[in-house]
């Protein structure tokens, strides 16, 4: 995992999705893969901050040179298995970006395996008890574009509801299904009640002057 030179300014955002052995699943992280990741992390001595404090600094125009923040999409059972222990061993901290309606069921939206088990509302507690933040990633993994202003409304705002009936904190930031959204869908989301929101695949990290509706993530690996 390379990152951008430790001169940079912005704050880079890190991407993962599920952390499992899964051939099927071409954006899946083998365990070991992201061990020598956080490995990496640790051994240059990059400051891993949460998402809500990330955005704080960005705000106040703060030097974020050498700084990461990790995400994880969909909230997967697996990153119970399989990152928890690798995040908890390094202190490392993460937001968990989770489908509100299909919590408890399976990856239904996936193309390429939509058996993968994603948490449930007592999971997702408990990993919140542990340490780590919880966003929203709409209710229903809905492509926004995709959406007229009603189903729109209700996909951003029902999630963010749900989260706040159903866990003790909620971060106030979404994640977009796939990346994708456009300027009506980043005037909805602002509407809905969210800080923030986040993209994927962006070599560029996060200034000041970023727009916070279009927070810029990367991959994993290069």
């Amino acid at each position: 995992m390379m990152l951008a030179p430790i001169r940079d300014w912005g704050v880079q955002i890190l991407m993962y999705h599920s952390i499992a052995d899964n051939p099927q699943d071409p954006h899946a992280v083998h365990p070991e893969a992201f061990a020598k990741d956080m490995e990496e992390l640790g051994h240059h001595s990059y400051q891993v901050i949460s998402l809500e404090e990330a955005i704080a600094r960005i705000r106040q125009w703060q030097r974020l040179a050498r700084t990461v923040v990790l995400t994880f999409d969909d909230a997967y059972k697996d990153f119970i298995e399989n990152a928890v222990p690798v995040l908890k061993k390094h202190g490392f901290t993460a937001t968990l970006f989770a489908p509100t309606g299909l919590l408890g069921g399976t990856a239904v939206w996936d193309t390429y395996d939509k058996s993968k088990q994603l948490m449930t509302w007592d999971e997702l507690r408990e990993v919140q008890r542990l340490g780590f933040n919880v966003a929203s990633h709409t209710v229903s993994h809905l492509r926004l574009r995709l959406c007229d202003g009603q189903r729109l409304d209700q996909e951003l705002r029902g999630s963010l509801d749900a989260l706040r009936e159903g866990l003790p904190e909620v971060v106030p930031v979404l994640a977009y299904p796939g990346g994708h959204c456009s300027s009506p869908v980043v005037a909805a989301v602002r509407r809905a009640g969210y800080v923030a929101a986040v993209g994927t695949a962006s070599r560029w990290p996060n200034y000041p002057w970023t727009n916070p509706y279009r927070l810029r993530r990367r991959r994993w690996k290069t």
